[in-house]
C-alpha cells in the first residue's frame, strides 16, 4: 500500500539564509522549477518529481542565443541532503557524455525521500563551458526543498 503525502504547502521563510520550500510527492509538472543563473551561458538546477512520486537533482546549461558560440557541458550534478554530516551527498551523476553545442542536461538516480528518512534536499552542480571565454563553476541555488510525509 502506498503512503499518502501531504499537499502543496508553499515557500515558508529561510533556513540558513535560503528560501525553503515545502513540496508534496504530488506537485508533478507544477512543482517542477529551475532556478537559473548566468548570460552568455545560463546555467540552473532543480529537484523534480518522477512519475513514481520520488525525487531527483537535474542540472542544465545553455549556450544563451546571442551569448557567444559556447561549447556547454554539465559536469556533475548531486542531490544533498541538507542536514547530514559531511558533504551531504545522497545521489550523484559524474556526467559523462561530453559538451555539446547549445545545451547539456544532466540529473541524478531517484530517491523517495519519505523511505530515505530525511526530507529536506537541495542540488548542487557543475558546470563547464568553452568558446570567447574557458571556464567551470559548481554552484548550489540558495534554496532548499523540503517534502511532507505522513505520520
Amino acid at each position: 500500500m502506498r503512503l499518502t503525502r501531504a499537499r502543496r504547502l508553499g515557500v515558508v521563510g529561510a533556513l540558513s539564509g535560503a528560501v525553503m520550500a515545502l513540496v508534496p510527492a504530488s506537485a508533478g509538472a507544477e512543482g517542477d522549477r529551475w532556478e537559473c543563473h548566468g548570460a552568455a551561458v545560463l546555467r540552473c538546477a532543480a529537484i523534480w518529481e518522477d512519475t513514481d512520486g520520488r525525487y531527483y537533482a537535474r542540472a542544465k546549461i545553455v549556450d544563451a542565443e546571442g551569448g557567444g558560440n559556447y561549447d556547454v557541458w554539465v559536469v556533475d550534478v548531486q542531490l544533498i541532503d541538507e542536514f547530514a554530516d559531511g558533504s551531504g551527498v545522497v545521489r550523484s551523476n559524474p556526467d559523462r557524455d561530453g559538451g555539446f553545442d547549445v545545451q547539456d542536461l544532466a540529473r541524478t538516480s531517484a530517491i523517495d525521500p519519505c523511505s530515505y528518512g530525511r526530507t529536506s534536499f537541495a542540488v548542487r552542480a557543475t558546470f563547464y563551458w568553452r568558446g570567447p571565454v574557458n571556464d567551470s563553476e559548481t554552484w548550489k541555488p540558495d534554496i532548499s526543498y523540503s517534502f511532507g510525509c505522513p505520520d
